[in-house]
């Protein structure tokens, strides 16, 4: 399966061809914007938690029809017994820790599973595609208050998403790569005077995670 290469540019304006659709990787700053009070575009933060020291993960979060702001997340890879591994994308609203909930101001999680041996593009389906064939890798989008559950996305099997590996440390369990994902509404959210919005692209991803 092929995919187009990923660019950066180093624009001050709107990419000529910074459509939705369309995987060129410019900074946020060169979308349009057309409600910057959306709460699909809220910035929120990293922790300084046992994952930082390894890297923290970057991207471009398009929101299609609203604009775009540059993302980033605390990342880690999870490696289950029965071989399965994940990467563990999250966010909170401020930097602190309380008390012992980990969880405390969480907003935002993407899980990706995929093989990290293989230093290749993996494309990612929706979760429901991978129960039908545990080959496959896939990926989610849930975002949160605290511990409540605020609405999901599932990706967009209608757009080709991706994550390609760029470097396996088998020695210190470091794994580095770039990502692509479009995700469409999966479950809206119920909550009044919030927006869940019809699809969200992460463009332009890179992570350098711990196995954990």
């Amino acid at each position: 399966m092929a995919f187009s290469v990923l660019l950066v540019c180093g624009c001050q304006k709107e990419c000529p061809d910074a459509g939705f659709e369309n995987p060129s990787c410019c900074s946020a700053a060169c979308y349009k914007t057309t409600n910057p009070n959306s709460f699909d575009l809220n910035k929120f933060v990293t922790r300084n938690d046992d994952s930082a020291p390894f890297g923290i993960c970057s991207s471009v979060k398009h929101v299609e029809g609203i604009g775009a702001i540059d993302w980033t997340a605390n990342n880690r890879i999870i490696a289950f017994s029965d071989g399965s591994v994940y990467l563990d994308l999250v966010n909170y609203s401020d930097t602190a820790f309380h008390g012992l909930e980990v969880w405390a101001y969480l907003r935002e999680t993407i899980l990706i599973k995929f093989e990290p041996e293989k230093q290749d593009v993996q494309p990612l389906y929706d979760k429901v595609a991978f129960q039908k064939d545990k080959q496959l890798s896939y990926a989610e989008y849930d975002r949160w208050f605290d511990d409540y559950y605020d609405a999901g996305w599932k990706i967009d099997l209608n757009r080709k998403s991706y994550i390609l590996v760029t470097e396996y440390d088998r020695e210190n369990k470091i794994v580095a790569g770039e990502f692509n994902l479009f995700f469409v509404i999966d479950k809206p959210t119920t909550y009044p005077g919030i927006t869940s919005a019809e699809r969200v692209n992460f463009r332009c991803g890179k992570f350098r995670a711990k196995i954990f």
